[in-house]
């Protein structure tokens, strides 16, 4: 992760594998299932369209949160009515959970922590 995108990497060889500029991702979000409590979730543009990725770590919290910062920088225009919704849930001592709404005219709104 930097300011202008994110990257992916083989563990075996750190050869890159995937990179997307931050104007080409839609959103991040942690899908977490009993199988995968460290998984999430990547909308990135692809064509004309967009496509999903699943990754998994245990630094995802970390890595969602250096993301965030970076979340005025993201694609627009994914959904269906025009407002974009991202729900970040942090555990650690107590659950925290994080609910961003933007819109065409609105960068960024925090409306539920």
């Amino acid at each position: 992760m930097g300011t202008h995108g994110i990257a992916t990497y083989n563990p075996s060889d750190s050869e890159k594998t995937n990179y997307w500029q931050w104007t080409e991702v839609f959103n991040l979000v942690p899908l977490p299932t009993p199988d995968h409590p460290h998984q999430f979730q990547l909308t990135h543009k692809k064509g004309k369209g967009s496509d999903t990725m699943r990754f998994e770590s245990e630094h995802r919290d970390h890595i969602l949160s250096l993301c965030l910062a970076q979340s005025s920088l993201f694609a627009r225009g994914h959904g269906s009515d025009g407002v974009e919704r991202s729900v970040l849930n942090f555990s650690g001592g107590g659950k925290f959970r994080c609910v961003l709404i933007r819109t065409s005219y609105e960068k960024l709104k925090i409306v539920e922590i």
